[in-house]
């Protein structure tokens, strides 16, 4: 039987096991990590050994403190200097820098840092404001209190961001300023004083924060539930698959566990200095992979599946390789009654492709995921639950959100530091990341 099958029907297995059959207890620390008498529920936490957690049990020279069910993504960085504290079921993903160089960083229970964002000390994150939401019309008993800060987004010495708060993707929170319960800051906007969080009209461009919804408060939900079990997940796997271009763990949301394909391959590459997990297929070899992309890659295909990647471009801007440092590639959980088959089931991104430095192309369900031959995407870009025909340029610093430029059949020229919503243009990123 083939190494593949063999994995494939053990996943199917433990699908079907409790559980509490799967997973032992886990050790306390961080913030939030009390535990309740009535229900001691099995924990794990997980750091990617390509993160770095420093002081955290397995790795040494730091201060760092991770409660239950925490999971820590590829290529994070919780930095040494003062002490950074993780709440439990919070996460870490993938490229992540949260710098403690300068002062302390708290992460309370159930925050999210998602790809690419900046968290620089001091700061509070999740730990002040309100101790109780009300529930949503889809999850109505559900009362804790989240907080999202979004892709490559940053959050400056001295910020607070309170429970049930949101920062928008490539968005920036300025030094002292605190985001309160309920507020949320638009995608791109730099809020450099807590003035400006008090604007009158939030529909207008100019206020840089709108009220949190309950569609928010739903998706923090899901992503607090889907890391959750990846800290679980992952630590099952042995050490041999959580390495290199390797298997995703088995989930309720991704019930088989896939090894990669590289070109026409399907391989194992424990070795490989890289993250792809997965059903990822690539069009280039190993080989080719190794003179054409930089380090801090993360490809992962363990939530959303599978992905498709055309030949990535031989060279990037300035002859730099065709995919450069700190690229993460990643998709949302699809939800039971969703056809894997429909076109959007999947990322596709076109042959020829160039990615930038700490760029996110994300994708998920519903909504087209895709890029043409030819496509360039600037450093530090958010490319979300879009599609764009090639061959064409993405400039640097900007966010393109549920944007299918296919299906208005015309081609934009998006520059850099733009944010594009629904296919228009909507204002400007107000920094330079």
């Amino acid at each position: 039987m083939s190494p593949v099958r063999s994995l494939v029907l053990l996943c199917t297995f433990l699908a079907l096991v409790s559980v509490p059959a799967l997973f032992g207890a886990g050790e306390k620390g961080g913030i939030g990590n009390e535990s309740s008498a009535a229900c001691a529920f099995p924990t794990a936490t997980f750091v990617d050994p390509t993160a770095a957690a420093l002081g955290w049990p397995t790795q040494s020279q730091g201060n760092v403190t991770l409660g239950n069910d925490v999971y820590v993504a590829p290529f994070a960085v919780l930095a040494r200097g003062q002490a950074v504290e993780v709440g439990r079921e919070s996460d870490v993903q993938d490229n992540v820098l949260v710098d403690a160089s300068a002062g302390s960083i708290v992460l309370g229970k159930d925050t999210i840092l998602a790809h690419g964002a900046t968290v620089v000390g001091p700061a509070r994150i999740g730990v002040d404001g309100l101790e109780k939401c009300e529930g949503t019309k889809k999850n109505p008993n559900d009362t804790t209190c989240r907080v999202f800060v979004g892709f490559n987004a940053r959050v400056d010495g001295g910020a607070t961001i309170q429970r049930d708060a949101w920062v928008g993707h490539l968005a920036r929170v300025g030094e002292g300023v605190t985001v309160t319960s309920g507020t949320k800051v638009k995608p791109g906007r730099w809020v450099q004083s807590n003035s400006e969080l008090k604007c009158r009209d939030p529909r207008k461009q100019k206020c840089p924060v709108e009220p949190i919804t309950d569609g928010d408060r739903d998706f923090m939900h899901d992503v607090v539930h889907v890391n959750v079990e990846f800290a679980r997940a992952y630590s099952e796997l042995g050490s041999s698959a959580i390495t290199g271009i390797n298997v995703n763990p088995c989930t309720h949301f991704n019930p088989n566990s896939v090894l990669p394909t590289l070109g026409g391959v399907q391989e194992a590459v424990p070795g490989f200095p890289n993250r792809i997990i997965g059903d990822v297929r690539m069009t280039d070899t190993e080989g080719q992979l190794e003179g054409k992309i930089g380090s801090g890659i993360s490809l992962r295909a363990d939530e959303g599946f599978f992905f498709e990647v055309g030949s990535i471009a031989d060279e990037g801007a300035n002859g730099a390789p065709g995919m450069e440092d700190n690229v993460t590639f990643h998709a949302l959980e699809y939800p039971p009654e969703f056809n894997l088959n429909h076109p959007t089931a999947r990322p596709v991104l076109g042959s020829g492709g160039a990615y930038g430095k700490h760029i996110v192309v994300h994708g998920g369900p519903q909504t087209v995921t895709k890029t043409g031959d030819g496509v360039s995407i600037g450093d530090w870009t958010v490319f979300f639950l879009s599609a764009i025909p090639g061959p064409t340029t993405i400039g640097a610093g900007s966010l393109v959100q549920q944007s299918d430029f296919f299906l208005v059949r015309r081609q934009p020229t998006i520059g850099d530091r733009e944010v594009w919503m629904g296919g228009k243009k909507v204002w400007c990123v107000e920094w330079t990341p």
